[in-house]
């Protein structure tokens, strides 16, 4: 709880504001017509609920900074905590939900149940909030299921065969993650009695087959919406069938909301068992985070190789991109040192508004030729110099180049990686270094194709694309380049970043 102008803020606020949100605008899309009344109506509380919540999350992270205290935690009806780990995805959170919100004032104003769509946002970003401010593992399973189902329902919001059936995929195998994860929880309760993190932050756990089991269930109930090798072919089918501003929040919050999982679990559980985070289970870590990225390489070149729509959609190919990037932090996670956590915290970052920026393009693209296919989107960044000079900031950042952010992240991890000083970390470290070059190959053939190349599709794609103007599409515009300037501060100024992943991380290991 902090002060602000006389007034006690609470951490509740992060839960309250956007559930009060999400149950206004049903309320509203349940007694009111269809209008244009009630779009601008529903547009504001979308803007003023979004607004208020990243407000929130700037305060309290501005407050953890100025008074340098570790955390801070509240009793009311419901006890949560928030330290500077938890603040950090909450700013990244709240960042990309605002810029969605504002985003959709042009993409979804034409859909009739706008306010249900909204209503989605605001339910996954209550979710994401208390998965980071949880103080145990139970309150922590339930705010991510709850996340997982209004993603699955933002998935399936186009009620089409496809996204009914990628939703459908996407709640199967997230469920059976959750399931692992409540199977763990109940093996960890049946073993300690105790699910809060305060007890395993001071306990001794015996280290036996069980609680090893305990691990392995957590690692990889959260590895399925962390994108983890094997369990994330929910994510390439997912991001095509869903809205743009769907596949935004997605590809660029939800998907990190796994990673946290597995962070905290290491942090929390592995160092009560006396043994070392970067023992065997690092180990396991880098190598299936190194497994994970191959995968992802792979699948967006081999995409680039086939002839049908389907597979060289451009979303999916960003999709099998955020595998490639997950793969990154979870071999981060792995490197077990502050240079290597303080580079996957840096890194959600990076990959948070990249990704969200690439969708969010992507979404431009879609909305002026209604085309998803790549083969429709030749030139047209040479058409639009502001579209372009985004994609190709965008790009940039993921494949680490100079004065980029996904620069400093990648390289902090790699760093990390080095220092972790064993075979398999120094084997990790070069296979990320490789694997980032491998990447930008795949970056700088979408960069050639769609700003380099001159148009030459169907006369309707590129006049659709050219008819964009700032009263239907001026937001989407500003969005995308806002976040392209974010992203280039991010390479050039990443001091005040860095020394706040550092703190992060030497807290999380202390």
């Amino acid at each position: 709880m902090i002060e602000i102008i006389g007034f006690n803020i609470s951490l509740l606020s992060f839960v309250f504001v956007p559930l009060l949100s999400s149950f206004l605008l049903m309320f509203i899309e349940r007694l009111l017509k269809t209008s244009w009344l009630k779009k601008k109506l529903v547009h504001a509380i979308a803007f003023i609920g979004a607004s208020i919540n990243m407000l929130l999350a700037i305060l309290f992270s501005s407050s953890i900074l100025i008074t340098g205290e570790k955390f801070f935690k509240e009793t009311s009806f419901l006890v949560l905590q928030a330290d500077m780990t938890s603040l950090f995805f909450i700013l990244i959170f709240t960042t990309i939900h605002f810029a969605v919100n504002i985003y959709c004032i042009n993409f979804m104003d034409s859909y009739e149940d706008l306010a249900y769509f909204y209503a989605l946002l605001f339910a996954v970003i209550t979710g994401l909030n208390l998965v980071v401010l949880a103080v145990d593992f139970f309150t922590l399973f339930i705010a991510y299921e709850g996340m997982v189902l209004g993603s699955y329902s933002m998935v399936s919001y186009y009620r089409s065969k496809e996204s009914s059936e990628a939703g459908f995929k996407y709640l199967v195998m997230s469920s059976t993650g959750n399931m692992l994860i409540l199977f763990g929880l109940a093996l960890l309760y049946g073993a300690t009695s105790r699910l809060d993190f305060v007890y395993f932050e001071t306990a001794t756990l015996q280290n036996n087959p069980m609680t090893s089991v305990t691990l392995i269930l957590m690692i990889v109930g959260f590895g399925v919406t962390g994108s983890m090798f094997f369990l994330n072919t929910w994510l390439p089918d997912a991001h095509p069938a869903a809205p743009a501003p769907a596949s935004a929040m997605l590809s660029g919050v939800v998907v990190i909301a796994g990673t946290y999982g597995i962070l905290r679990t290491l942090t929390l559980l592995i160092i009560p068992l006396n043994i070392s985070i970067g023992g065997n289970w690092g180990n396991l870590l880098m190598s299936v985070g190194i497994i994970t990225s191959l995968q992802g390489n792979l699948f967006v070149l081999i995409q680039f190789k086939r002839s049908d729509s389907h597979a060289r959609n451009f979303k999916r190919i960003l999709a099998f991109s955020t595998i490639t990037h997950m793969g990154y932090l979870i071999t981060g996670l792995g490197a077990a040192n502050i240079m290597g956590l303080s580079g996957v915290l840096l890194h959600a970052l990076n990959h948070a508004i990249a990704k969200s920026l690439l969708f969010m393009i992507a979404g431009y693209l879609i909305f002026s030729t209604g085309s998803h296919s790549l083969d429709h989107y030749k030139g047209l960044g040479r058409r639009d110099p502001v579209i372009g000079s985004c994609l190709v900031i965008g790009l940039f950042s993921l494949a680490a180049i100079p004065f980029t952010g996904g620069f400093w992240s990648e390289l902090q991890i790699i760093l990390g990686l080095f220092e972790n000083g064993s075979p398999i970390g120094i084997i990790a470290g070069w296979s990320m270094l490789v694997f980032t070059f491998f990447a930008a190959a795949g970056y700088l053939w979408i960069i050639k194709y769609i700003v380099m190349d001159k148009s030459t599709m169907e006369e309707k794609y590129v006049q659709g694309f050219d008819n964009m103007n700032f009263k239907n599409s001026g937001l989407m515009k500003l969005v995308i380049v806002l976040f392209a300037i974010f992203i280039v501060i991010l390479g050039v100024y990443p001091g005040p970043f860095i020394d706040f992943t550092l703190r992060a991380a030497s807290n999380l290991l202390g």
